[in-house]
Order: C-alpha cells, then sequence, then structure tokens
C-alpha cells in the first residue's frame, strides 16, 4: 500500500518535472510562458486531487487496503487547500501587478503551488504561511543565480581587460594614481 501512494508521488514529481523543462525551454526561446502549459498544470492537478481523493474514498468503503491516514477525506484538508490557493493566488497577482514578476511566472508560481500540499499533505506551515516559505526559497535561489551570474560577468569583463602584459602596468598605474 504505501509502495503504491510512493510510486503514483513519483509519477506525480516525474510528470511535474516534465511540464517544468517544457515551461522552462518555451520560457528561454520565447521569453513567455504559454497559457497551454498553465492549463495542462491545471489539469494535472484537477486529476491529481480527484485520483488522491478517490484512492481515499475506496479505502473507506474497504474497497483498497490503502489509507493516506484520512487526509484527502477530511472536510478541512481542503479548506486549508483553498485558503493556500487563494494565498498564494493573491501574491502572486501582486508581484504580477507590481512588476516583479511577468504573467506567465505569476500564474506558473499559482500552479506548482497548489501541488505542495497535495504532494505532502502535512507540509510544515500549510495553510497561512506556506506561500510565503515558497516565495522565500524561490527569491533566495534566484538571488543566488543573480549573484553568481554577476559575479561570473564582472570577472570576465576584469580578465578580458587585464590580459597578458598589461596587467602589470595597470595595476602599476592603479597604484601609483592612489
Amino acid at each position: 500500500a504505501v509502495v503504491m501512494l510512493l510510486t503514483l508521488k513519483i509519477i506525480l514529481v516525474c510528470c511535474l518535472g516534465v511540464l517544468s523543462c517544457k515551461i522552462c525551454i518555451e520560457d528561454l526561446r520565447t521569453g513567455h510562458i504559454s497559457n497551454r502549459h498553465i492549463i495542462t498544470g491545471v489539469k494535472l492537478w484537477i486529476a491529481t486531487v480527484v485520483v488522491w481523493a478517490g484512492l481515499e474514498l475506496f479505502h473507506h468503503k474497504g474497497l483498497l487496503p490503502l489509507g493516506m491516514i484520512g487526509i484527502f477525506s477530511a472536510l478541512e484538508f481542503y479548506k486549508n487547500l483553498f485558503l493556500h490557493i487563494v494565498l498564494s493566488a493573491l501574491t502572486a497577482v501582486v508581484l504580477w501587478k507590481s512588476d516583479v514578476w511577468p504573467a506567465g511566472d505569476a500564474k506558473m508560481f499559482m500552479v506548482f503551488a497548489s501541488f505542495l500540499p497535495i504532494l505532502e499533505p502535512g507540509i510544515k506551515y500549510f495553510p497561512n504561511y506556506l506561500f510565503l516559505v515558497s516565495l522565500a526559497n524561490i527569491f533566495i535561489l534566484a538571488g543566488f543565480y543573480y549573484v553568481v551570474g554577476m559575479a561570473w560577468f564582472f570577472m570576465r569583463k576584469i580578465c578580458r581587460n587585464f590580459s597578458g602584459d598589461k596587467v602589470f602596468q595597470k595595476v602599476i598605474f592603479f597604484c601609483s594614481k592612489n
């Protein structure tokens, strides 16, 4: 029973990985994320919720020796999931309207954020702060990428300017001015 659940989660993560790669490739090629990928993500999310809830229903009817601790049959989970999705959507819209993110990135965040509680129902900070923790991790990674990219850019520029025998001449000239 546990193997079946783990297999379903692995399949879902693989589907999300393929979708992520398609989105990244399209974004790098065209500079935008098409709605067809977002709609695919929404369809995948709906299918996942239906399958998970169906498995729980079959378990409670005694048709499957499977159970996820009743999490997907509890009305409280769906209320929290709805709250999480609303908070994620509001945050994404604010970031889009304030020109921090383009619309496609905001929509992509909404879709992928909605999968977090589905993949890990007991995830920490769910529902009230999970969207903020997700954003913090996204911006930390983006900031790291930006800093490394800028460091690489400046190192290349410095190495180009100080190449060959001119290195010592420029250092001596710089030091003699100060």
